[in-house]
């Protein structure tokens, strides 16, 4: 799926995959005044649409490069079957089914400035020493993100890291934490401070070696900045946040 801001709060939006997902997708966007291609190998799939689908039906394979400017993917945020592109589609998909504007204008320009800040990241990847434990810490929507940090991390240095709801974290498994563990916390901007300033009290208490992606907590001392957005709600950030984690897991395997 691949979305582009334009005027009056519509997007453009191309879907690869007509199935029962793809297909009721591309209805709810079409009935709401979005534009939306979708494509499919098979031509007979696009029967899912229905006669009232007022969108592009391309038949066709979803990484064919003329197939998707076909579909319009130069007007389109670049997307891929990626954690990245998963947020976003639920994002959007969410907004429309509670009838929620959104404007994708802002995530957008902030989602650049973290894919510009690479070498920030690329810095912080280079110094960073994994050898006595990683943990990654979120709660709320960063829960998610931490989840999916852990994952990439592991499969990137093919390193154990532990990941946690930095709620649950309090309840036994900080026992295992020393001071040469490395702790990722993911703050996003907008969230509130008090829902992970326990967490961040008792972990400061035992190590120095703390890391964060997002803006939504006050760094201390030798504290780390990975990445994060700034003037975005908690749910957007946690999208551009996403880059972020994405590019640190990258670059430490390089």
């Amino acid at each position: 799926m691949c979305a582009h801001a334009a005027r009056e709060n519509k997007v453009h939006v191309v879907i690869v995959g007509c199935g029962r997902v793809g297909s009721t997708l591309g209805r709810e966007l079409v009935a709401v005044g979005h534009t939306v291609a979708v494509v499919d190998r098979k031509s007979e799939a696009f029967s899912r649409l229905g006669e009232s689908f007022s969108g592009q039906k391309i038949a066709g394979i979803g990484f064919d490069r003329d197939i998707l400017i076909e579909a319009g993917i130069e007007k389109a945020v670049a997307a891929t079957k990626s954690y990245s592109a998963q947020l976003l589609l639920s994002y959007i998909f969410v907004s429309i089914w509670v009838n929620e504007k959104i404007d994708l204008s802002k995530l957008i320009k902030e989602t650049k400035v973290q894919v510009d800040n690479i070498s920030v990241v690329e810095k912080v990847a280079d110094d960073f020493d994994h050898k006595h434990g990683v943990t990654v810490m979120g709660r709320g929507f960063a829960y998610a993100n931490a989840h999916e940090a852990a994952l990439k991390i592991q499969e990137t240095l093919k390193v154990p890291v532990s990941s946690f709801s930095s709620a649950d974290y309090l309840h036994g498994p900080i026992s295992s934490l020393t001071q040469n563990s490395r702790v990722i916390l993911l703050s996003p901007g907008s969230s509130a401070d008090e829902s992970i300033s326990a967490t961040v009290k008792k972990t400061r208490e035992i190590t120095n070696n703390i890391y964060w992606i997002g803006t939504g907590f006050k760094k201390s001392g030798n504290e780390v900045l990975i990445g994060g957005s700034t003037g975005l709600g908690e749910a957007e950030s946690v999208i551009a946040d996403a880059v972020v984690l994405q590019q640190f897991a990258m670059l430490l395997a390089i």
